[in-house]
């Protein structure tokens, strides 16, 4: 999926309360696991949307799991049934739909777009969807800045699609871990997004102009420039100079309102470490060392039949749909007076990773791609 580098849909919110934050300097962190998920997910549900992926063909998709249909296809899908079933009536359809299509502003706002994860129309209402698949933050439709960007871009790629609108519908659909998923919407009118184009125009014009204002808040929590923000810096530089024993009650509400921002700069900076490392470079006072291993089963399917044969509590070793980890099962095993180390051959110890460590660390620094290529390189005589 391609962004823009002037202003997103993601970047929206940061970038009208922070302009200077659009042309600074980045510092990409690696996707994580959760975001490799989220993408995941969205190529599911664009499939499916489109028929190119029956429901019944979704557990046999690659690399999906059951887990990930029980706990946020499913919910997903149930819950955009439900809104389709609040605007469509019975044995009809969206008039006008698309899923992950891309929107293209124009005008003054050229080079600004954004891709939607579903638009359709029906009558005089117009839903604009997303798909939310992280556990983490709850995100809510109301005041939603990355949706009215949408919004504001279907209307510059296709205004007919407007012509006769008397609703614009925001629904994020965002199944969590464990819990219900219901739709969430929230309503505005064309007048609206209009008057949301002209900020975001103004906004691009003091984001491309000389001297950008800068702006901390709520909005740096995912901003890659954070670790070398002038503005981050200095309020981290207060916060380690500042004795908070001696702090009045008004000065620990406001050292209190900087914290989430000081917290999350530092695991950026950690991030950042581990990337230079990573890549090869040398990092004063620190290197890369592998993660403590940890024991893992080589055959969960083996395992089992010899817990079988142990006579052993498949119940207790399991939850569900997976066989509990080694140190677990272990502990059951030996309240049940089995002997846990006829299972020692099915068990591996494994790193999950690297990670950052001082040079005074006793474990040895672990030899990166690059390092060994550039090794290689020597031994071949290769410049």
């Amino acid at each position: 999926m391609q962004h823009s580098n002037l202003i997103g849909g993601s970047t929206t919110a940061r970038i009208i309360a922070c302009p200077y934050s659009m042309s600074a300097p980045k510092h990409p962190q690696p996707e994580s696991p959760f975001a490799e998920e989220g993408t995941y997910l969205h190529d599911v549900m664009e499939k499916i949307l489109l028929g190119e992926l029956l429901e019944d063909e979704v557990k046999d998709y690659e690399g999906m799991t059951q887990e990930l249909l029980d706990e946020k296809v499913y919910p997903a899908l149930e819950a955009f049934d439900t809104v389709t079933d609040e605007y469509v009536p019975e044995g009809e359809d969206w008039t006008d739909y698309l899923p992950e299509a891309e929107y293209h502003y124009t005008g003054e706002l050229a080079g600004c777009f954004g891709t939607t994860d579903f638009v359709g129309r029906h009558g005089k209402t117009l839903l604009i969807l997303d798909w939310k698949f992280g556990d983490g933050v709850a995100v809510s439709p109301v005041e939603n800045t990355q949706m009215k960007f949408y919004c504001g871009a279907i209307m510059d790629t296709n205004p007919n699609l407007f012509y006769g609108v008397e609703d614009i519908a925001f629904c994020i659909v965002q199944p969590i871990r464990g819990k219900d998923c219901e739709p969430l919407l929230w309503h505005t009118t064309v007048e609206d997004i209009k008057e949301f184009r002209g900020v975001l125009a103004t906004t691009l014009a003091t984001a491309q102009g000389d001297n950008p204002p800068m702006q901390t808040g709520d909005h740096c929590r995912f901003c890659d420039h954070k670790p070398l923000c002038p503005e981050v810096q200095g309020m981290v530089s207060t916060a380690l100079l500042a004795q908070p024993d001696a702090m009045t009650p008004e000065e620990l509400a406001k050292a209190l309102e900087t914290v989430d921002i000081i917290e999350q700069y530092g695991k950026d900076i950690r991030k950042l470490a581990f990337s230079v490392l990573e890549e090869g470079y040398d990092l004063p006072g620190f290197k890369l060392v592998a993660k403590r291993a940890t024991r893992k089963w080589t055959d969960t399917e083996a395992v089992e039949k010899k817990l079988k044969g142990m006579k052993a509590s498949l119940t207790d070793c399991k939850e569900r749909p997976k066989l509990k980890s080694p140190a677990q099962v272990e502990k059951i095993l030996k309240k049940a007076e089995k002997d846990f180390s006829k299972l020692s051959d099915l068990i591996v110890k494994e790193s999950s990773g690297n990670t950052v460590a001082p040079e005074s660390d006793k474990r040895e620094a672990v030899e990166t791609l690059p390092k060994q290529l550039d090794e290689l390189a020597e031994q071949l005589n290769i410049n």
